[in-house]
């Protein structure tokens, strides 16, 4: 069965106990939420039976609740999933997300270094830095402003 069908046949289930359309939004979500605490319990007990019915439990009220707002939950995950896809970054182990822009120093940053160490070698040999040399360097590092690509 497809997740459309199974998805029509709770939403069936839902009326036949009049849950649609006596049920309110919010009542979903409290019940989502009781549902979801249940699942945390099974998953800290590590029992996978009581986890797959936690997660089935959790997208029935989902689906309600979305049956009951006139909204499609396919749509709101292909929303959710178009405004994450081009997130780059890597969660850590000790679960912090970091964002590939935080884990990368980007080609302005690059650009801003590299100018900075040129100024900084020039003035400790004593000389101020010009232009010809400040040029010599970036072309010679090049391949250091590059853009990365994603």
């Amino acid at each position: 069965m497809s997740y459309r069908e199974l998805e029509i046949e709770v939403i069936r289930w839902a009326e036949a106990r009049q849950i649609i359309p006596n049920a309110t939004p919010q009542s979903q979500l409290n019940k989502g939420l009781s549902e979801f605490a249940e699942l945390f319990t099974a998953e800290s007990q590590r029992d996978m039976v009581k986890i797959k019915d936690g997660v089935g439990d959790v997208m029935v009220c989902l689906i309600n609740y979305c049956a009951l707002k006139d909204i499609d939950l396919v749509d709101c995950l292909a929303l959710a999933y178009n405004e994450i896809r081009d997130r780059k970054g890597t969660l850590k182990p000790d679960g912090t997300f970091v964002k590939e822009a935080e884990t990368k120093v980007q080609p302005t940053d690059r650009a801003r270094i590299l100018l900075s160490t040129i100024v900084a070698g020039c003035k400790a040999n004593g000389r101020a830095p010009d232009a010809d040399s400040l040029v010599e360097a970036l072309e010679g590092a090049m391949h250091y402003l590059k853009p990365t690509t994603n």
